[in-house]
């Protein structure tokens, strides 16, 4: 990939965990390429060792990784890896599907009173103040417009430590390592 195009011999067969290929979307992925529909790739649930053999077959790293993150789950050995390699990190869930607006016995709470926000902007001022990439869903249009404005205050460095605390050992969603669609 030295010429910044993939080639067949760069792109490996995506191995599954159960031992089966894909061999369809190596193929896929030299289209998007040869045709210019996209300038890079990103993945999604990547560990340190899936983005490390990633490297070693084609020679490069994703420009993102999208993984489960948030303050109950901050997965802090795929952050820090992602940051040492230029991978940018992007959080699906957040705010744990709504779980960490209450995290901590109150803890979002409170630093959200303190600024007279929600506890929702506290969480995703949190990502932004981290750097990650953050895609808050909501079907509600003023929870929308609330989640666009995060930049009215900032957190101080004992809020950050508070929210930092609150990891812990259990996910929102699926375990990507072990979940079948089947």
């Amino acid at each position: 990939m030295a010429d910044g195009h993939i080639s067949p011999a760069n792109v490996p067969d995506i191995a599954l965990r159960d031992g089966h290929s894909i061999p369809q979307v190596g193929l896929g992925v030299l289209r998007i390429d040869d045709e210019g529909m996209a300038r890079t790739l990103g993945v999604c649930n990547f560990m340190p060792a899936d983005l490390k053999r990633l490297h070693e077959e084609t020679g490069a790293w994703p420009a993102v990784n999208q993984i489960e993150l948030h303050p109950t789950w901050q997965q802090r050995e795929v952050v820090a890896f992602c940051k040492e390699h230029g991978i940018a990190v992007e959080a699906y869930s957040p705010m744990a599907r709504g779980a960490d607006l209450n995290a901590g016995n109150g803890t979002i709470e409170k630093i959200a009173a303190a600024h007279g926000v929600s506890p929702a902007r506290v969480i995703l001022r949190w990502h932004i103040e981290n750097g990650t990439i953050i895609i808050p869903k909501s079907v509600h249009a003023a929870r929308q417009k609330e989640n666009l404005d995060l930049f009215g205050f900032e957190l101080t460095a004992e809020e950050r430590a508070a929210i930092d605390a609150l990891d812990g050992p259990t996910r929102a969603g699926h375990d990507p390592l072990t979940f079948t669609y089947a």
